[in-house]
């Protein structure tokens, strides 16, 4: 199970100041609007992010089709696509080829999601409880993240 990167992807960007930057999250009817898009804003220097890039399997050939055209006619220098997707079958090595690929997925075990969830939260935190709770509620949320991996055994069943 995985994790969305798009917060990060945003916090990065807010904090490096990108400016012209457009997100389209895939879904009914988005294809064409996609299609478009990055064809309009490869001339230009902006960053088009493809988010959902799993639930459009049809949007598939335009976009290899339109990786092999940039390698006969290259985008704007500064011009960057950016395909977010969980791991699925329809996701072929035409395209992973021309890409560069970062995988983020979930800590496995309990200590290790409680580091990461406490380096990701980055609340000052003023009255000394609020750090407690906070603590609490890390540890409760990485438990039960962890016992998921038990829904076959009935650990979430309703009886």
């Amino acid at each position: 199970m995985g994790e969305d990167p798009i917060y990060r992807l945003s916090d990065y960007l807010s904090k490096k100041r990108y400016k012209n930057v457009i997100l389209i999250p895939m879904g009914e009817g988005q294809n064409k609007l996609a299609e478009v898009v990055i064809e309009k804003e490869a001339k230009r220097e902006n960053l088009v992010i493809i988010h959902n890039l799993h639930i459009s399997m049809n949007f598939m050939s335009f976009l290899a089709k339109m990786l092999q055209q940039f390698q006969i006619r290259p985008p704007h220098k500064n011009f960057r696509l950016v395909l977010i997707s969980t791991k699925f079958e329809g996701l072929n090595e035409e395209i992973t080829n021309y890409c560069h690929k970062y995988l983020i997925e979930q800590p496995l075990d309990i200590k290790n999601q409680i580091k990461y969830l406490r380096l990701v939260n980055t609340v000052n935190f003023t009255h000394p409880y609020h750090k407690k709770l906070s603590f609490v509620l890390t540890y409760l949320h990485s438990v039960i993240n962890n016992l998921s991996k038990y829904k076959p055994y009935g650990w979430n069943l309703k009886y």
